[in-house]
């Protein structure tokens, strides 16, 4: 019987042809394509892909059957695989499960696989069994996984170990990482900051920082930027960040990294660094010493900086010997030295102390080697120690007074027990406050005892204030021995204090400065001395000047009022007039002479004298003056030294002395007058400024009156200086003694107290020669009248016109001329005989002295007589005439010119 089967065969036929397409599309996907039976767990197909993946032929893997995966599959996988099979048993219709795991290559390496398998044919429980699996190779895509977490982990622990701080910012400025570097350097810890925006920015750097964030999450990079910032505490922190955006791959920024480091300690060491190099540059700058530092070779010394000074020394700016040699520097054989010393210096590492002499200057330098890294520098500076030098001379009895002080006894010790009030003392400290052990109390008041009533209060405020910790116990003050001896003593004490800063205990040194100290006093008294000295010297340079002017217009008008009392009878009722105005112009004389005595511009003629013999002649006139109620006592030493002084002077230092004395005493008095030898040394010479070591007389004149207070003191030997009334003085007695004294190279000292009278020691310089013989009055008066011709010669009008009519008045034929020239001019033309040549000293042109010696050439016997307010030296030698000189000091009445005249013509 048969059977239609062509549709079968159709059926089959599709079928055949579904299965070759189907393994045609297996064959040629890309994919790992397998089948899986869940019930028998075997692998029912796998196609080509699956072979080539595990390096085995088809044949190969269709013989392994069911063993495929036992055999295969890592160890460690076979769990998982087991897990998901059983879920693809249980799983929806069309629903995808993917697993991974590794299987083993023909080679022996495993292989990853990524496989996406669905459940087909349920058996009658509708539990799958068996899997269709898609599969792909994700060995490479796991080994680049595994790669990128092991570069992640490195990462992780080079972000936690890294000494600088690293942090990383998302877009929104929110922190993302924060490594243990920045917890320690801020003080916040990752949990407390990730997520949240920087927290360390300081109130008054915030504009700042939001301007650098800004433009840091902006994609602007910075490296190195310093920064100051703020720790959790507060506190604030130096830093140095750099940071950098890292982009997408489109380039768009997914956020910043940033990395910090603590530069605080670096800031602290740049600014003292800073400091440092200020203070070296202002030091060389404005350094008082001269100081350098030089490189050094055996052959060169170069200087690579040096103070400013040094344009003092050598007349170069530091600045501009920076580079140069010593050779460059100074004189060829200094310079040699000097290099060779330096190089000493370096190369021995020895510090050189050396003394120099530059242009007369003394130099004192100290050099001392420096290391810096591998190079030996050479640091110096030099000291002008000249004006020390010039000092050493000088400081000779300093040095033997602190020798005498420091050999008389050495420092006392004392030791104060403040809370058990006990003190203790050396023996030295005996010495100094002059107290028997027996007698010592060992307590503060032994101290306190001893201080001079008036340093007391002071002292014991200065230990106070040690005591409270204001200040040292460094102090100077006087104690009183019991005897009543003064003594000076320094102290200096060291307060110790307890745990609470409290002081229970004293420990001091005493040392006696009194020689030191009366020294210093002296020192300052004989400053004040000289001081007083020159004030003198400028008031009588200024005297003087006054003088010279007043005595010509004196000269004028006591020459008027001598001609025309010559013209009038006694009885004229201008008479007296006349005569109140010639007295009145003789004391203006002699004020102004006075003033010339001070300034010593008075023209003297000075005579080897006997001053005991002058005194005795003196003591007539001094008696009337000093009136009957005051003894005069005369105390003259035999055989007085001679001395070369004008008679007339010791008269003036006499009557000033005496009336000054006179009016110092109220009623009953007495004044003493001595003389004698004395001997200056050089120890009483330092004690009182200005003196000169010599011999010399003494005149001493003394009194028992009111005395003088210190003040007055100061101003006794200034000129218009009185405490009399008005009316009652000048205040140029003492000046004039003064001036006559300087004038004569003489000094004068007064000693004075109020009560205790006034005591005034002149010395006059002793004259080695013969004393000249006193000559007598042959009794006969000098004619006052003649008939000679006279030269007279004066600048100033008014003085020729009332001088030519005095002349002549006395007869005598007068040629004027108002200039030196004018008086040669008239010489030369004169054909009678010029008898003398009256001229003033001072004139333009030229002066009195050059012109008589121009006028002898023409007159051999010409006679002179010369006239001034005073001699400038031209006549005269510090106002003492030139032997032979006749002169007439201005102004000068009838009587005194007719004298002279007459004793000029007739010597």
């Amino acid at each position: 019987m048969f059977r239609d089967i062509t549709e079968r065969r159709r059926a089959e036929e599709a079928l055949r042809e579904t299965r070759h397409l189907v393994d045609r599309i297996l064959e040629s996907t890309p994919n790992l394509i397998y089948i899986y039976d869940l019930a028998e767990h075997r692998n029912m197909y796998a196609n080509r892909e699956v072979t080539e993946f595990l390096g085995y032929t088809p044949q190969q893997v269709q013989a392994m059957g069911s063993a495929l995966f036992g055999n295969i599959l890592h160890p460690d996988d076979t769990a998982t695989v087991a897990e998901h099979h059983a879920r693809m048993a249980s799983a929806a219709e069309s629903e995808v499960q993917t697993v991974e795991y590794r299987m083993r290559h023909h080679r022996g390496e495993w292989r990853w696989l990524r496989s996406r398998d669905v459940p087909f044919s349920r058996d009658e429980k509708r539990a799958a069994r068996r899997i269709l699996g898609f599969a792909e190779d994700v060995t490479e895509h796991k080994h680049a996984d595994e790669a990128l977490r092991a570069a992640h982990r490195k990462f992780e622990s080079l972000i936690k170990a890294s000494p600088v701080g690293i942090a990383t910012l998302d877009p929104g400025r929110k922190l993302t990482l924060w490594n243990p570097a920045l917890e320690q350097m801020f003080g916040w810890t990752a949990g407390e900051v990730l997520g949240r925006t920087l927290p360390y920015i300081p109130p008054e750097e915030s504009e700042e920082h939001a301007g650098i964030l800004t433009r840091v999450m902006s994609g602007e990079p910075f490296d190195g930027i310093a920064l100051r910032t703020a720790r959790k505490d507060g506190s604030h922190i130096d830093v140095s960040m750099s940071t950098a955006a890292y982009l997408d791959d489109d380039g768009n920024i997914m956020g910043v990294l940033g990395v910090v480091q603590d530069i605080t300690e670096r800031t602290l060491a740049e600014l003292e660094l800073r400091e440092t190099k200020e203070l070296f540059t202002s030091f060389m700058r404005h350094s008082p010493i001269y100081s350098f530092i030089k490189e050094v070779t055996p052959t060169e010394s170069r200087v690579l900086h040096a103070s400013e000074n040094y344009e003092q020394m050598i007349g170069i700016k530091g600045s501009d010997m920076v580079g140069k040699t010593m050779a460059q520097l100074f004189p060829a054989e200094f310079a040699a030295k000097m290099t060779a010393d330096d190089w000493a210096v370096v190369s021995k590492g020895e510090i050189l102390t050396t003394d120099e002499d530059l242009d007369d200057r003394n130099y004192t330098t100290v050099k001392a080697p420096i290391t810096l890294g591998d190079k030996t520098l050479l640091v110096g500076h030099t000291i002008d120690i000249t004006a020390r030098k010039q000092a050493e001379a000088k400081l000779a009895e300093t040095a033997r007074r602190l020798e005498l002080a420091t050999s008389s006894g050495g420092l006392g010790v004392w030791d104060w027990d403040i809370k058990n009030n006990r003190m203790a003392w050396d023996d030295r400290m005996f010495e100094l406050y002059g107290i028997r052990k027996d007698t010592f109390p060992a307590r503060i008041d032994a101290w306190l005892n001893g201080l001079h009533p008036e340093d007391k209060e002071r002292a014991v405020a200065e230990c106070q204030a040690a005591l409270d910790g204001k200040k040292e116990f460094d102090t100077t003050f006087r104690v009183v021995h019991p005897e009543g001896t003064v003594k000076y003593l320094k102290a200096n004490g060291l307060v110790i204090r307890d745990q609470d800063c409290v002081a229970v205990r004293m420990l001091g040194l005493n040392k006696d400065i009194t020689d030191s100290r009366l020294y210093e006093e002296e020192r300052e008294r004989l400053q004040e001395q000289l001081l007083h000295s020159q004030k003198l010297e400028s008031v009588g340079r200024l005297a003087g000047g006054v003088a010279h002017d007043f005595n010509n217009m004196l000269g004028v008008i006591l020459g008027h009022a001598d001609l025309a009392l010559k013209t009038l009878e006694p009885t004229h009722r201008l008479y007296a007039d006349l005569e109140a105005i010639r007295k009145a112009a003789e004391r203006s004389a002699d004020l102004t002479r006075q003033l010339l005595m001070f300034a010593r511009r008075q023209t003297v003629a000075p005579k080897v004298l006997d001053l005991n013999d002058t005194m005795a002649g003196a003591l007539k006139m001094l008696r009337p003056l000093i009136g009957e109620e005051i003894q005069l006592n005369w105390r003259p030493e035999a055989d007085v030294w001679p001395v070369n002084v004008d008679p007339s002077q010791i008269d003036q230092i006499l009557a000033n002395l005496c009336v000054n004395a006179r009016d110092a005493i109220a009623g009953v008095g007495k004044i003493t007058i001595e003389t004698g030898n004395v001997t200056l040394d050089g120890d009483y010479c330092v004690r009182h400024a200005g003196f000169v070591p010599g011999e010399y007389v003494r005149l001493v004149v003394s009194d028992d009156g009111c005395g003088m207070d210190k003040e007055t003191l100061t101003h006794v030997f200034e000129p218009f200086f009185t405490t009399k009334g008005v009316g009652e003085g000048t205040g140029l007695g003492l000046a004039t003694v003064y001036g006559i004294v300087k004038q004569n190279n003489g000094f004068i000292n007064v000693y004075s107290e109020v009560g205790q009278g006034t005591t005034l020691v002149i010395y006059l310089p002793r004259h080695v020669g013969k004393t000249a013989q006193t000559q007598t009055d042959g009794g006969a008066k000098p004619r006052l009248r003649g008939q000679e011709t006279i030269l007279l010669v004066e600048d100033e009008p008014a003085i020729l016109n009332v001088t030519t009519e005095m002349l002549e008045t006395l007869g005598y034929i007068v040629v004027a001329a108002g200039t030196p020239g004018e008086a040669l001019s008239l010489a030369r033309e004169r054909a009678g005989e010029i008898h003398l040549l009256m001229t003033d000293v001072v004139m333009p042109e030229m002066n009195g002295r050059d012109l008589a010696k121009n006028l002898l050439s023409l007159y051999p016997d010409l006679r002179r007589l010369f006239m001034s307010g005073y001699t400038a030296n031209v006549i005269a030698h510090h106002g003492v005439l030139d032997e032979g000189v006749h002169f007439i000091q201005k102004p000068f009445s009838l009587t005194a010119l007719a004298a002279k005249v007459r004793e000029a013509l007739e010597e």
